[in-house]
């Protein structure tokens, strides 16, 4: 929940939704659906998202007004890990102001698979099974899997937030292609295999 909004991430939409005010007499919200100042399109050629984590509300550095920051750590399965940050810009409601908006930027990508600084282990063509935030979206961790389905990694990641410029997305841009110039996460975050391990025993 960001102020009186709530932001859900779908398999192919970023949507912030308005929470009606409740009554005081039996708690039931003074009208079915408040209205939905975004509705974001993701558009995804390689296939729809798959899991996503996303941080608790952060005040924005940046912005003198009440704006808030979440950030949101996605996969699809087959691509890779994306790293957004959503700026929501009047997340109280006044129903004679315009509604909230909301700016997102892909400011993060990591390829499945890819080699790290400092770690020789190859691993070689792998498939996303999940990933995790931390409440300030500053520490995550995911999981690989490698594509024969014996192996497991488990991959920490340190953002260095202050560092972020991102690339500006706009509902229904095609992600494919904007992957191709944001910035890889291993050039502006500490990224490293903390555990892996065959699932036979080895």
């Amino acid at each position: 929940m960001v102020g009186d909004y709530i932001l859900s991430f779908r398999s192919r939409w970023i949507d912030l939704l308005y929470i009606p005010p409740f009554h005081d007499d039996d708690e039931r919200p003074t009208s079915k659906c408040g209205p939905n100042p975004y509705a974001f399109h993701l558009n995804c050629p390689e296939g729809a998202f798959t899991g996503a984590s996303l941080s608790e509300p952060q005040p924005n550095p940046e912005s003198p007004d009440n704006s808030r920051i979440i950030y949101i750590l996605a996969h699809q399965t087959t691509v890779g890990f994306f790293y957004f940050r959503v700026t929501i810009n009047n997340p109280d409601y006044v129903p004679s102001a315009p509604g909230a908006r909301t700016d997102i930027d892909l400011v993060g990508v990591y390829g499945l698979g890819e080699p790290q600084v400092g770690i020789k282990e190859k691993r070689g063509a792998c498939l996303a099974l999940g990933a995790e935030l931390g409440p300030e979206g500053k520490r995550g961790v995911w999981v690989e899997r490698s594509l024969g389905g014996l192996r497991r990694f488990v991959v920490a990641v340190s953002f260095n937030q202050s560092s972020l410029a991102g690339v500006p997305v706009e509902s229904g841009d095609d992600l494919q292609e904007l992957w191709k110039i944001a910035p890889q996460i291993e050039s502006t975050a500490d990224v490293f295999i903390v555990e892996s391990w065959n699932t036979n025993g080895e």
